[in-house]
């Protein structure tokens, strides 16, 4: 699984740095918006220029257009700080999510910690195998010498039966033939389980090729691992290098969003100016209104004029002179004229010159789009890839699930794991589809800029159109002016109007310099783009760079994919070989179960002649009539009857009267109703139980605590009437106890046993209620403690003996009293039973550390472990729903019997061996 991990951390740094690739798109995008407002700024400079000229003469049309283009930039710029707002936003998504892949890398080193453990459990399947073979071989050695043991007393009942009856003498040859006809069995049996100890040699030694195999695998996975720690260093230095990247570009960030804020001052400032010249715009139209209307007067003049010309012919010779004069100022100004219309097309042409510039740059958009389109298909390209070697690894991980064991709980965490990583690529599908739309944004604006130029062409033949009028109009004016010289009276209308000519002409010059001055700011701005464009090449070195890298990556990905496919051959291999050495050892089992069964037939058959002969099935019953409850005080005379009870397949007790545990499941339940039944039929038993306890051939605090409160349950289960003198020496009997118990508190079984003669003799009303709640926060670890806690009446402070349970770090029990008293909804449980697990790991890790023998460390993670077992086991019974702790609980149980095997081998290893 380490090369799994391998591939998955060199996927995810193509990944990051494609990602960082499209976040330098990104901001490549934001500077050629910015680009976009300069050109657009450009080209109302232009407009400017072209209004000022036509506002000489008619401004109402043009100044409207003007106002409708700059509505129209005023939204254009909302929607473009909207799209900002926007790509921010996106920015700040794509760090959330690569802190999401921290996560998961984190989640990948917990899975393969998880993985290394069911190896650990493998290992130990497999030693299990190798010991019931080993216990197998050791009950047929077992059976063999039973059985020689039967041939012999055979042999003996024979002669006896001789000397005795020579009646049964028919029957004895009959039994005599049977006897051959058995021993012809023996021999065959014989025979087989030679043949079988033959086969155990021949499956020794596959056990040892498969322990070379194993040693093999072992010293192959160190290898891996040490290669999975390199891999892991090598990608924990570039994550953080790509931390120092990320911190650079949000200082980047920073530094973009600081300028474009300066750059909308000046938008903002540009806008008052303009502002300002469209209201000195609007003066000067209403200026020329008035000129028109003076003009439509003096045409209704000269009709008048014309009736009045006979009246002033004699004051023609007198204009005459005049009227050179005039022609000269005229000369005057059309050479002027002729001055600032050279100007004009001066500044045409260095808008021409401009517009031919903004053309190679469109051209330079156009070629760098095409880049980024090619990027694009490289980056899918790249996806495409990402997804065949995901494909790929889809399949090598369920290969290595059918290696271990095919388990549910991997499946699931492996299918969590590929859900995550298609979120993930959806997310970065979401994430091209955003570049998409931004580029459909900025095609949108490279329109929306044609259209403008389109309109500009149109006002460039409006202002033709217009200076066609100008013409027709000077034309007008020069009839008007040759018949205004005959009058003396109009001569002074027409010096103001050139008066007004003049201060207009000055008007002119004073936008002129405007103009060169806003021409200068231009070429200032152009210089900048020509920066901004050498960036921007660098930046796409880079991108460059970062592809050849990325090539790199992946063919080494293909290298160690080759690599694992090898390893997963081998593996097959080796798994072939397992499963066919499996195969022969159940066709063995199933020949050895069928040997059994023929011995345990043979057997019966002998048994049931055997007990034909005896008659000592009478006398058995008589003596366990008298006797009754003395078989569990297991006294030294009962040997002789134990011997009659395994002949005639009776119950039998060892010499030690705490060991129930030496009966089969069936025989003690045969046993606790016999016992049941007994007291039962008894006039007093709890006079009877009582004198057991107090016998002393067995302590009551001795070895004999098991069978005392076992006796002491079944009494509780009859609830007896208890009469005085038996309370009183009971009351006596408990008192003895509470002066032992205080020397040691340490048996809780003794505490136990304490409070349930309290409960059954009615003796809790003599004792301090707190002294009696202390006793039962000690025997809180048993299961009985909970329901005396209610036969002993302390129901009602029930919240207080749990929080001293929780202050006393005896979580278990207080779960168990939560539970049984319904306080669920007040207690969290989950969090006592973490705080339980996390107790007994530290008090483990805390024993290994002491300076203490093996055998007390062993005897104390058993015990760790048998507590971890109850924690499992109360989760199953009350149907708890928390997954992660049963998996954390079962984790840890795995670990503390891998430190105990371990901790065995290294000190003890013949113990290791009997302990296997």
């Amino acid at each position: 699984m380490s090369f799994q991990d391998k591939n998955d951390s060199f996927v995810e740094k193509g990944i990051s740095e494609v990602e960082g690739g499209s976040k330098d798109c990104i901001g490549n995008g934001k500077r050629l918006l910015e680009q976009d407002k300069f050109d657009y700024l450009q080209s109302s400079v232009k407009k400017l220029k072209a209004s000022s000229e036509q506002d000489l003469v008619d401004k109402e049309p043009a100044l409207v257009q003007y106002s409708i283009e700059e509505c129209q930039t005023k939204r254009e710029v909302e929607e473009k700080r909207l799209q900002l707002h926007s790509l921010e936003k996106d920015i700040e998504e794509l760090c959330k999510e690569l802190e999401s892949k921290r996560k998961q890398v984190g989640s990948i080193q917990g899975e393969l910690s998880s993985y290394s453990w069911d190896l650990a459990i493998k290992r130990r399947e497999h030693g299990s195998i190798q010991r019931c073979i080993e216990q197998r071989h050791k009950e047929f050695e077992a059976k063999g010498d039973q059985f020689n043991h039967m041939q012999k007393l055979i042999g003996e009942f024979g002669k006896h039966l001789r000397l005795k009856e020579q009646q049964y003498v028919r029957e004895l040859e009959a039994v005599a033939m049977v006897i051959n006809e058995r021993d012809e069995l023996h021999k065959k049996l014989l025979r087989e389980l030679e043949e079988y100890d033959e086969q155990i040699e021949e499956k020794e030694s596959q056990l040892h090729l498969m322990e070379d195999l194993r040693r093999e695998c072992e010293e192959e996975l160190k290898v891996e691992q040490k290669e999975f720690l390199l891999v892991l260093d090598n990608f924990d230095k570039k994550r953080e290098m790509k931390e120092e990247e990320l911190k650079d570009l949000s200082k980047k960030i920073a530094k973009c969003t600081k300028e474009l804020k300066t750059k909308e001052g000046e938008i903002y400032a540009m806008k008052k100016l303009i502002d300002a010249e469209a209201e000195k715009l609007q003066l000067e139209n209403r200026k020329l209104l008035k000129v028109i209307s003076l003009n439509g007067y003096h045409h209704v003049q000269l009709k008048e004029l014309q009736s009045k010309e006979k009246e002033f012919a004699a004051r023609v010779e007198e204009l005459e002179s005049k009227e050179k004069q005039y022609e000269e100022r005229v000369n005057e100004l059309e050479s002027e004229n002729r001055r600032i219309e050279g100007k004009v097309k001066e500044i045409q042409l260095q808008e021409e010159e401009h517009k031919r510039q903004v053309e190679e740059f469109v051209l330079k958009k156009v070629n760098f789009d095409c880049k980024l389109n090619e990027l694009d298909s490289k980056e899918k390209h790249y996806e495409e890839r990402v997804n065949k070697l995901n494909s790929e690894k889809s399949g090598i991980e369920s290969k290595v699930k059918e290696l271990q064991s095919r388990e549910k709980e991997l499946q699931s965490q492996v299918e969590e794991f590929a859900l995550k990583k298609e979120h993930f690529d959806c997310k970065l599908n979401e994430l091209e589809s955003k570049e998409k739309q931004y580029e459909e944004q900025v095609s949108k604006l490279n329109s929306e800029k044609s259209q403008i130029e389109g309109k500009a062409k149109e006002l460039e033949t409006r202002e033709k159109e217009l200076k066609s009028q100008v013409e027709e109009f000077a034309q007008n004016k020069e009839h008007f002016e040759y018949k205004l010289k005959e009058l003396e009276s109009k001569e002074k209308q027409y010096e103001e109007q050139v008066k007004k000519l003049n201060s207009e002409k000055n008007q002119i010059k004073g936008w002129i310099k405007e103009l060169d001055a806003r021409e200068k700011e231009l070429e200032c701005q152009v210089e900048k783009y020509a920066l901004n464009k050498e960036n921007f090449e660098f930046q796409l070195k880079e991108l460059q760079l970062k592809e050849k890298n990325f090539e790199g990556l992946m063919e080494k990905l293909k290298s160690r994919e080759s690599k694992i496919e090898e390893r997963t051959k081998k593996l097959k291999s080796k798994e072939k070989q397992f499963e066919r050495l499996e195969k022969k050892l159940r066709f063995k089992e199933k020949r050895c179960e069928k040997h059994k069964e023929m011995f345990k037939s043979t057997q019966k058959q002998f048994e049931a002649k055997m007990k034909i002969f005896y008659s000592k099935k009478n006398q058995f019953e008589e003596k366990w009539k008298k006797r009754g409850l003395k078989i569990l005080q297991s006294e030294p005379s009962n040997k002789s009857l134990r011997e009659e009870n395994v002949q005639d397949n009776q119950l039998s007790r060892g010499s030690d009267a705490r060991s129930f545990e030496l009966f089969s499941n069936d025989e003690q339940t045969d046993f606790h109703k016999n016992i049941l039944v007994y007291l039962q039929s008894q006039s007093d038993p709890a006079e009877l139980i009582l004198e057991i306890m107090k016998d002393p051939m067995l302590p009551f605090c001795g070895q004999g605590d098991h069978s005392h409160i076992f006796l002491l349950e079944q009494l509780m289960r009859i609830s007896p009437v208890i009469k005085p003198h038996v309370r009183e020496e009971a009351m006596k009997f408990a008192l003895y106890l509470k002066a032992s118990m205080r020397a040691s508190t340490e048996n809780s079984l003794v505490v136990l046993g304490f409070l349930m003669i309290l409960s059954i003799y009615g003796l809790a009303s003599s004792f301090n209620e707190d002294e009696v709640l202390k006793f039962l926060q000690i025997a809180a670890r048993h299961k009985e403690a909970v329901e005396l806690f209610r036969i002993l009446g302390f129901v009602n402070k029930i919240y207080g003996f749990v929080e001293n349970l929780i202050k006393n770090q005896q979580y278990i029990e207080a779960v168990r009293f939560i539970w049984a008293y319904g306080l669920a909804e007040k207690y969290q449980s989950i969090h006592l039973l973490q705080a339980h697990v996390n107790k007994a790991m530290l008090n483990c890790e805390n024993n290994y550390k002491e300076n203490k023998s093996t055998e007390t460390k062993v005897e104390s993670t058993d015990e760790k472990i048998s507590s971890l077992k109850t924690v499992l086991q109360f989760i199953r019974e009350n149907n708890i729903e928390c997954k992660e702790l049963v998996e954390e609980v079962e984790d840890n149980i795995v670990k503390l019997k891998w430190h105990v095997v371990n901790t065995v081998k290294a000190n003890h290893p013949k113990s290791y061996k009997k302990r296997c």
